[in-house]
């Protein structure tokens, strides 16, 4: 490996690293959903993983769209590697997310929007948690 290649990885696995602390709360290790997979021998920080395998098995997203979505937020990853990833870690999120039942303690929040369909108003409504 050249210099100028181990030089552009490190600063991408800095880069990297450095985006993963601008996730959402919902994508870091300290929740039940990351806590208890394995992560050793990874290049990627474990928020990283767990973003690219979330938005591949939440959207309807192809493995090439997560790839895309990754590299607009400066994490350099091949299709593949989430490919794997996918593999490895998408039954266990899976399961710690049909496990997770809706209890009455949940905070839901009404949104409502006002939109002009042919000229004449109407009101949407729903339920978002």
């Amino acid at each position: 490996m050249t210099a100028r290649r181990s030089r552009s990885l490190a600063t991408a696995l800095l880069r990297a690293r450095s985006r993963a602390a601008s996730l959402p709360p919902s994508y870091t290790t300290s929740g039940d959903a990351t806590s208890q997979i394995s992560y050793k021998r990874h290049r990627f920080p474990p928020e990283i993983i767990a973003h690219a395998v979330r938005l591949y098995y939440r959207f309807p997203l192809s493995l090439r769209h997560v790839e895309e979505m990754l590299l607009e937020r400066g994490i350099v990853v091949s299709y593949e590697t989430i490919r794997n990833w996918g593999k490895k870690f998408g039954l266990a999120y899976a399961r710690r997310l049909r496990r997770k039942q809706p209890s009455r303690n949940d905070i839901w929040h009404l949104d409502e929007v006002a939109i002009t369909i042919a000229g004449k108003k109407h009101w949407l409504w729903r339920a978002v948690a």
